[in-house]
Order: structure tokens, then C-alpha cells, then sequence
């Protein structure tokens, strides 16, 4: 796509996975759904429905450098130290395998 952000089906069918998740999350995901309702009527008609669950300010696809250059302001209003973005993912199955999802799907 020569530099550009785009959608793309993963390189193989091993590499997409569904994972369960445990009700807190779903609760936290139908709640971000609402606000994100709310944020799309306020942007009307600039809104691009991307079905993204954490879209740029501008409603687009996140750019990469973005999200590394927010990511401490983030992490800080989280409490969450010197943690990389990357940790995110480990801490994640760490997460998910104490709320008893199934270790193979992590």
C-alpha cells in the first residue's frame, strides 16, 4: 500500500483468531460503543464509519506514530508507569487468563 494506512485480511487463516472475552470487557466495549454514538452525531458529517473501535481524532485510522507519541500521556493518566504499548498485549493474556478465558485462545 506504499506507505499507506489501509485494511487488509491477515496473510493466512492461522493468523486471524477470535477471543473470547469475559463480560467486563464486553460491558466496557457496549459503553465505548455509546460514547462513540454520541461523538459520531457531533461530528456529523465528517464522521468515517471505519467500524474502528479506537479511531484517530479525525475519525480515520490510527496512524502508528500517533498512537507511540500519545501513548505516554496515556499510560501516565493510567497509572501504568514505564510500560510500553507493546507490554499491553502480555499484560492482556496475563489479564484475561486470571478471569479464567480458556489458556489456548490467549
Amino acid at each position: 500500500m506504499d506507505g499507506e494506512l489501509g485494511f487488509a485480511r491477515p496473510k493466512t487463516e492461522n493468523s486471524e483468531h477470535t477471543i473470547p472475552l469475559p463480560q467486563l470487557c464486553l460491558d466496557a466495549l457496549k459503553e465505548h460503543h455509546t460514547r462513540q454514538l454520541a461523538e459520531r452525531s457531533d461530528a456529523w458529517p465528517d464522521w468515517e464509519d471505519h467500524s474502528l473501535v479506537f479511531p484517530s481524532r479525525r475519525l480515520t485510522p490510527m496512524e502508528p506514530d500517533n498512537l507511540r507519541r500519545s501513548w505516554g500521556a496515556v499510560r501516565k493518566a493510567a497509572g501504568l508507569g514505564e510500560m510500553r504499548l507493546h507490554d499491553l498485549r502480555h499484560t492482556r493474556v496475563s489479564l484475561l487468563l486470571d478471569l479464567a478465558v480458556p489458556p489456548h485462545v490467549v
